[in-house]
């Protein structure tokens, strides 16, 4: 239950069917490749499921293996980067396992585009607050977009894990992520992530 509280539930399925679809077509080098990412990916997760938060570190390290798995599966279909300076001290920085997976699945898979570009941008925005960014070219989905998929009565699961993983996260730790969104010069989304230091009383 509580693997199944961070994953996407249609994560573990779309992955064997992509998998077999490897196969299936003859890719064997592509689809060991994606096994072995895959593998890595899901001994990440086990290793952060008791926690409510772990290093930003760890979630950078998280997010990188699941877009090694997914850019095996789009190839020249997809660029991804990750901009983080090493000034960033992303291992004091708290963050909620799996909290950046669900944006990045927004920005790959919602919207029909032959060549997707996802951005993970992470910088200090003062002493004690940073911010990180998910952008993409998938077409604009602005925040009244957004709070719509987080409705009782969305079909949106992904976005509602984040929201949960969000709340939970600021009640429990000393840190507070906020989060908006606007359109980028990429005609695509920017979903920018606050984090911060509570306020000491």
């Amino acid at each position: 239950m509580a693997i199944q509280s961070r994953l996407n539930p249609h994560f573990p399925f779309n992955s064997l069917n992509a998998a077999r679809n490897l196969i299936e077509k003859a890719k064997q080098s592509d689809a060991q490749d994606y096994i072995l990412q895959l593998s890595v990916y899901l001994r990440h997760v086990l290793k952060v499921h008791t926690s409510n938060f772990h290093s930003l570190a760890d979630e950078l390290e998280l997010s990188k293996a699941y877009m090694d798995i997914v850019t095996i599966r789009l190839g020249k279909q997809l660029s991804f980067e990750i901009h983080c300076p090493a000034t960033i001290p992303t291992e004091d920085i708290m963050f909620p396992p799996l909290g950046i997976q669900p944006l990045l699945e927004n920005a790959v898979w919602h919207g029909n585009i032959e060549q997707r570009k996802v951005m993970l941008t992470v910088k200090e925005r003062h002493a004690e607050g940073w911010q990180l960014d998910i952008c993409d070219n998938i077409g604009g989905l602005d925040s009244t977009a957004y709070q719509k998929a987080l409705e009782a009565n969305s079909s949106k699961t992904g976005l509602k894990l984040f929201k949960n993983k969000i709340d939970l996260f600021n009640k429990s730790s000393a840190f507070l992520i906020d989060w908006s969104t606007n359109l980028n010069e990429m005609d695509g989304t920017c979903f920018s992530l606050n984090i911060e230091h509570k306020q000491k009383e």
